[in-house]
């Protein structure tokens, strides 16, 4: 198959997402159900994947692409709004930290299992496999019950005044919840930004086989796994939070996005293997503190005004995921022959900067309005 058929089922996949993460996230969210559009999403992935696997046509390829998106944008939208159903505004650093490493072992892990399982059976065993483990997750997720979102406590961060219906065009008309967009489209761009430029540059540069380069991006992988939970568990730390007043969990992504951008750069300037690994494990580890905040942030911030839209919300970050894993991924390897992968990095490196300043902005225009000590004590101005 040409690359650009591969990118035309890249493609369907992402308009999969964008139509059922918003349409079942206002399903979710108006009738207050969650377990069941999941199982839906669910059946509706593990038939796709075996239809996708058993195809013998482009256009069967296509639909079951489509429909993959579909249902992936379901489960992951509902299923993230039943996490901040659970826990609120308290703790959900740490919910969502564990949730993101999970969404990263699958999809940077995906692959590599893939064409293991692919090298060893041929597509039906893929079919069997991913019909296996939609199996067993639709027996967990048949055990669920439906969750009401806890009272939070008297006087704490994140009391949440009377609920009230909220849009999915209203949330992004709130400056944190567009930042947030903005962020998660440049930080998991970036990401995503290794799978179609590194394995060229190291066949051209290296010679190295298809198994060296995934044991080479095993390095990206892991670290970005383990910091989800600490990064999660330091977000919600709100003496930590008051240290960087009115940045809070602004901070986290400001600091991971631009240290990130650094250590990419470095990854375009190494010249042997092993200074890619440490590199490349650099960047696992910072884009992991950039991007766990950035889930938080929205569930906090859909708790403090009502928590009647956590699907919604989390649809827009399922429908930003999918913008920068299609769109910069994709842009970047004839970006990468015109001018080299060096200089590929450096690109990449400015779209994190980009992203660094856009969430600077509101915060920065805070402080200088207010001064940091309007935002400490016992009448301090709120922040997320």
């Amino acid at each position: 198959m040409s690359s650009s058929a591969n990118g035309i089922l890249f493609g369907c996949f992402g308009a999969g997402v964008l139509v059922g993460a918003p349409v079942s996230a206002y399903i979710s969210d108006r009738w207050k159900i969650r377990k069941w559009p999941m199982v839906v999403g669910l059946l509706g992935l593990g038939a796709t994947s075996v239809l996708f696997a058993f195809s013998t046509a482009f256009w069967e390829l296509v639909v079951a692409r489509l429909a993959q998106g579909v249902s992936s944008g379901i489960t992951w939208a509902v299923g993230l709004g039943m996490i901040a159903d659970v826990y609120g505004g308290e703790g959900i650093g740490k919910a969502m930290g564990t949730a993101f490493s999970g969404f990263v072992l699958g999809y940077l892990g995906g692959p590599v299992l893939g064409g293991l399982i692919y090298g060893a059976g041929g597509t039906h065993a893929i079919a069997i496999f991913v019909g296996a483990i939609t199996a067993v997750d639709l027996g967990f997720r048949l055990l669920l019950k439906e969750t009401k979102q806890p009272e939070p406590e008297p006087g704490s961060e994140v009391d949440a005044p009377p609920k009230r219906r909220t849009t999915m065009w209203d949330l992004l008309k709130e400056w944190p919840i567009l930042a947030c967009c903005v962020a998660t489209i440049t930080v998991t761009g970036a990401s995503g930004s290794f799978e179609p430029t590194l394995p060229i540059h190291m066949y051209e540069q290296y010679g190295s086989s298809s198994t060296i380069i995934g044991v080479v991006f095993i390095a990206l992988v892991v670290p970005n796994v383990i910091v989800g939970p600490i990064a999660g568990h330091y977000t919600d730390d709100v003496r930590l939070l008051n240290m960087v007043a009115p940045y809070g969990r602004f901070a986290f992504m400001i600091a991971g996005s631009l240290l990130a951008a650094i250590a990419i750069a470095c990854v375009g300037a190494t010249h042997n293997i092993a200074g890619l690994v440490v590199n490349l494990a650099v960047v696992g580890f910072l884009s992991g503190i950039a991007a766990v905040p950035i889930m938080s942030t929205m569930g906090v911030h859909v708790h403090r005004n009502g928590g009647d839209a956590y699907a919604k919300v989390y649809a827009l970050f399922n429908i930003a995921y999918s913008i920068g894993v299609i769109i910069i991924p994709t842009a970047l390897p004839p970006i990468m022959n015109a001018v080299g992968f060096a200089a590929t990095m450096g690109i990449v490196s400015a779209i994190l900067v980009l992203g660094a300043i856009v969430l600077a902005i509101q915060p920065t225009r805070m402080l200088r309005k207010h001064g940091r000590s309007a935002f400490l004590g016992e009448d301090a101005l709120p922040f997320l």
